[in-house]
């Protein structure tokens, strides 16, 4: 009777949060909450694991997300997307009938909020070398009528072949690459063998005045950046890219600098709000998104 009870005092506790968590416009309010107590509610026999279809303030379609997984608890918790500073680069650099390329999809979240904002006229490649998010995250997008998406079930790199995608236990979104990382697999995590292809050639056919790349890569950015330099030179016009120097070392981060001052790009600080300050990457102490932009058409010279 007495659990009962607790789960029902759990289940009215998990629908007001929801209710009023949406309108909390303060972030040191939220984070509150997450940490005194949404864990208080976080029981799985009254709110169960798994994805599910969910609305955010940023996009239109649903998008899917698990609250146990704490990136997705912003979603659903508070209807806000977790790394609001992306939201802040695709809005500002993305234009409808535009391009955005997202190497490392994940659940999709930047994929649909990048769809929504090219429209219909524009296209989105995102890459994920994780069959069963391609095709989890594929069949959902079909439903919010987003068919100008296009899913490519692969890795990137420096060259064809095919890698050992592992998959933490517990975690689908943190999947990476052991063998072009500096990670190593736990004796849990379920290892799955996959293709690898190389940028140049897999967007080579890309033609637009309005192409943006959105890379998430777990450890794997120089690869991707070296397989598909040219299309960077001559193409790309803004990136965020992930850098984690803990995964990557000096050497490695000192080689994407160069690579991406060698294209043209300049490294600013990918902030939430405000003016980017530029960074060096070479600075970087701990995980961190950075944007890269052309200096003659920074898309934040005039964000406030």
């Amino acid at each position: 009777m007495k659990l009962a009870v607790k789960h029902a005092v759990k289940h009215v506790g998990i629908k007001c949060v929801c209710v009023i968590g949406p309108c909390i416009p303060w972030a040191q309010a939220r984070s509150s909450l997450r940490k005194r107590l949404i864990p208080t509610l976080m029981d799985p026999r009254v709110l169960p694991r798994g994805f599910r279809p969910l609305r955010t303030r940023e996009c239109k379609s649903t998008i899917l997300a698990d609250p146990y997984l704490y990136p997705h608890s912003s979603i659903f918790w508070f209807k806000r997307l977790y790394e609001t500073h992306t939201v802040r680069f695709l809005k500002a650099a993305l234009r409808p009938g535009g391009t955005l390329i997202d190497i490392g999809m994940n659940l999709g979240h930047f994929t649909t909020l990048g769809a929504e904002l090219v429209g219909d006229s524009g296209t989105v490649v995102a890459f994920e070398p994780n069959p069963k998010l391609c095709k989890l995250v594929g069949e959902h997008l079909v439903t919010q009528g987003l068919g100008h998406v296009k899913i490519m079930n692969c890795a990137l790199g420096s060259e064809e072949g095919s890698v050992t995608l592992t998959v933490p236990h517990g975690n689908t979104g943190h999947s990476f690459v052991a063998e072009v990382t500096n990670r190593h697999a736990e004796e849990q995590d379920e290892r799955i063998e996959v293709p690898m292809r190389v940028g140049e050639s897999e967007l080579a056919n890309i033609d637009t005045d309005n192409l943006i790349v959105k890379m998430d890569v777990e450890g794997a950015e120089l690869e991707v950046l070296q397989g598909m330099k040219q299309v960077l030179r001559e193409k790309v016009h803004a990136m965020q890219i992930e850098i984690s120097p803990q995964w990557l070392g000096d050497s490695k981060v000192q080689r994407i600098h160069d690579l991406l001052g060698e294209c043209g790009f300049e490294t600013l600080s990918a902030r939430k709000r405000g003016s980017p300050q530029p960074v060096d990457i070479r600075s970087i102490k701990e995980q961190q998104d950075v944007w890269c932009v052309r200096p003659e058409c920074n898309p934040f010279r005039s964000s406030h």
